[in-house]
């Protein structure tokens, strides 16, 4: 878990559950494709199930990134880890029924190789994808690349081209220390958004309450297209900026708050807040948000500071 508390831990169980789910339609595919692919037991674990697997792991965390309720690699590395760790759960219980060996060091290498394995390549999926992202890349391009680390750890590590202890030793030392790495700069990389932009949004807001909106560059570019708008949408955006900014603030400093160790103030407004800045953005309507995103960008990561309000 992070020192900004970005992922609760009903959200880590609830990814789990995700985790459980996508291993037994990981099972189902598996058992489908050796049936009609000519690869034997071996070939097929070594070459075709770290495709099918990494893929189908990460389906959830794209679905949370479509849903805005993941700002960071570091939040996706904590999310996609347990949603590895609920799959190698689940092929931990199934290959427990299927070997009958005993032998302690089988089920070391077996159960903590694998589970980190597992839990660490979806982590590191994320933490790609996101630094390709940053590149400009394509969000596809972006999923494809980072896929591509991931798959081979996976078929190394089923193939036991080392001796299974050193394997699993790499694995378990390794892929912790890729992570630490990830929070560690991902860390630095939240504290940095969160100072450059707490400013900026204060002063806006400030100039707002003041009367001298007009004299901002957001209120000079509304002035100057207001010919496109009726007066209620107008008014409407005025409103829908002040909010987002009261909001916006709101959220950095909770999470502040977080890293040092102290409870956010609950603000019982909140909850209405969020709901009229949805109905703001509804009632906006799609051309007057376009008309403003030259100026006033409201990105997935701006949303997603949001969401972490309502959790």
């Amino acid at each position: 878990m992070d020192s900004f508390n970005l992922v609760s831990v009903k959200k880590v169980v609830v990814t789990i559950f995700f985790g459980v789910l996508v291993a037994g339609a990981a099972y189902l595919i598996n058992i489908y494709l050796q049936q009609t692919i000519s690869f034997n037991n071996s070939e097929y674990s070594d070459f075709i199930a770290p495709f099918v697997e990494e893929i189908l792991k990460s389906l959830p965390l794209f679905y949370l990134l479509k849903r805005n309720k993941i700002g960071f690699s570091l939040d996706a590395s904590i999310i996609g880890f347990s949603i590895g760790a609920g799959f190698s759960l689940v092929e931990n219980i199934y290959y427990s029924f299927i070997i009958t060996n005993s032998n302690v060091l089988i089920w070391i290498i077996r159960g903590f190789g694998t589970a980190i394995m597992h839990g660490g390549n979806t982590a590191i999926v994320f933490a790609i994808f996101y630094f390709l992202r940053e590149y400009k890349k394509s969000y596809l391009l972006s999923y494809l690349l980072a896929l591509i680390v991931p798959i081979l750890i996976h078929s190394l590590f089923n193939q036991f081209l080392l001796n299974p202890i050193v394997s699993t030793l790499l694995v378990l030392i390794l892929i912790p220390l890729v992570l630490i790495v990830i929070f560690e700069l991902n860390s630095i990389k939240i504290r940095k958004w969160i100072e450059t932009e707490f400013d900026s949004d204060i002063a806006l807001l400030k100039m707002i309450n003041s009367g001298n909106f007009s004299e901002t560059n957001i209120g000079r570019y509304i002035i100057s297209i207001k010919e496109k708008l009726s007066k209620e949408q107008v008014f409407d955006m005025i409103v829908f900026i002040r909010l987002y900014l009261e909001l916006s603030i709101k959220a950095k400093a909770n999470l502040m708050m977080k890293e040092n160790g102290l409870e956010p103030i609950k603000d019982e407004e909140i909850v209405n807040k969020l709901k009229e800045f949805q109905f703001l953005r509804k009632s906006i309507g799609k051309t007057a948000f376009m008309l403003l995103s030259p100026i006033f960008k409201i990105k997935g990561k701006d949303i997603w500071k949001l969401n972490l309000l309502d959790s």
